[in-house]
């Protein structure tokens, strides 16, 4: 073999060795970024459902939020007009017994009212009746047993009466106005104008 083909041969040895090493080198460089891709890829990946799930939890307590305060502004819409219903049946109720209390029959109705408030008081009774009411009181009053005396009670506004004994131990209430302040939470009951909470 003369030297020019052993030079050939030699280059191909070296060609042969150096593609080898490139074809190494090109599976390693491979793998390597396949590697590195695949790592990014995760990543990001992991990442983005960091932020989606963020995102997710974000715009809940945003919509949470909202709808509460829908809810809120809903439930003061609601109890602004169950009151708005409730001043209107009542202030209408209060018209009607203040006309009642102008009638004939009201004398003898608070006559009544009277006795059976002195009759549980038990003793002599300070009956209390509204301003407008105080000379019919006191008429209907004289010749009545167990009243000690007649006065005026300005929480009593639309008629009937209230009592007490002389030291104020014992107090009983039948006014109108009385009798209106405990239908107010029955009215309510029955109405369908209760709110849930």
């Amino acid at each position: 073999m003369n030297q020019n083909d052993r030079l050939a041969r030699f280059a191909e040895e070296i060609n042969k060795n150096a593609e080898a090493q490139c074809k190494k080198i090109r599976s390693k460089t491979e793998r390597a970024t396949n590697q590195q891709i695949a790592e990014y890829e995760a990543s990001s990946k992991a990442e983005f459902e960091s932020r989606v799930d963020y995102e997710i939890k974000r715009l809940q307590m945003e919509t949470n939020r909202e709808i509460a305060a829908y809810r809120f502004e809903l439930r003061q819409a609601a109890l602004a007009h169950r009151q708005a219903i409730m001043d209107r049946v009542f202030a209408r109720a209060k018209d009607r017994l203040l006309a009642f209390c102008e009638g004939e029959a009201y004398a003898a109705l608070l006559r009544d009212c009277i006795e059976k408030l002195c009759g549980a008081i038990g003793e002599q009774a300070v009956i209390r009746v509204c301003p407008r009411d105080l000379a019919l009181a006191e008429k209907l009053c004289k010749d009545l047993p167990g009243v000690l005396r007649v006065e005026t009670d300005e929480t009593i506004e639309i008629g009937l009466a209230a009592a007490c004994n002389e030291n104020e131990t014992i107090l009983l209430s039948d006014s109108f106005d009385s009798r209106l302040e405990s239908q107010k939470q029955e009215f309510m009951a029955f109405s369908g104008l209760e709110l849930e909470a």
